[in-house]
């Protein structure tokens, strides 16, 4: 029982995986303007925006917050190591921030039939009480994803002999994060060029 959950776990986060390669990666191309994000978004979406993929995507989503919520409180005591309690905080924030975000965007899309893009990020950060914060919660995102991410190749990994290597090579994946998630949100709070919105966004918030 136990076993298979893992396994569903391990499947799920593997979906979840391939659209936040093309996610993420979308976004980090606002670096170079709004034009260029939303020419990849479309690209990108010819795949995760197809119904399959989008209701598989979804289950996967609600699979990862169920099963997730449960590893972590299973077995909250027996996390003793710095990478086991970083992966269970990471997965925690990442529940929390999945959860919101995929109402924002449902909301958004079914009930204001908005399409959720660049300016509907940016949109979001410019009409936040306190913009600083909402970007902090953007960033520690990004960062969740590819912490929870190095913790468990430092596991996979476990069989690796150069444990200096393998220690290495997960910090490198938690720096990459950190790399990323500075990026994102310079470019969509407005911070690398000026962000002025189109009238269909403006006071959407």
């Amino acid at each position: 029982s136990g076993l298979m959950l893992n396994r569903i776990h391990q499947y799920s986060a593997l979906i979840i995986f391939l659209f936040l390669c093309m996610h993420l990666s979308n976004h980090l191309l606002a670096v170079f303007g709004p034009e260029t994000h939303i020419l990849w978004m479309e690209r990108f979406r010819v795949v995760y925006r197809s119904l399959v993929f989008e209701v598989v995507l979804l289950a996967a989503v609600m699979v990862q917050i169920a099963s997730g919520i449960f590893f972590i409180f299973r077995s909250w005591g027996q996390r003793e190591t710095i990478d086991q309690r970083l992966q269970a905080w990471a997965g925690l924030y990442l529940v929390f921030f999945f959860t919101a975000h995929l109402i924002d965007v449902l909301q958004s899309r079914m009930s204001f039939a908005m399409d959720t893009n660049f300016w509907f990020i940016a949109a979001m950060h410019q009409a936040a009480a306190v913009p600083l914060l909402n970007l902090l919660f953007y960033f520690l995102a990004v960062v969740a994803v590819f912490v929870h991410i190095a913790c468990g190749l430092y596991w996979s990994l476990s069989g690796m002999p150069d444990v200096r290597l393998r220690r290495n090579l997960s910090i490198g994946v938690g720096v990459l994060g950190v790399l990323f998630a500075t990026m994102i949100v310079l470019a969509v709070g407005g911070y690398l060029y000026p962000v002025d919105l189109p009238p269909r966004y403006q006071g959407v918030f």
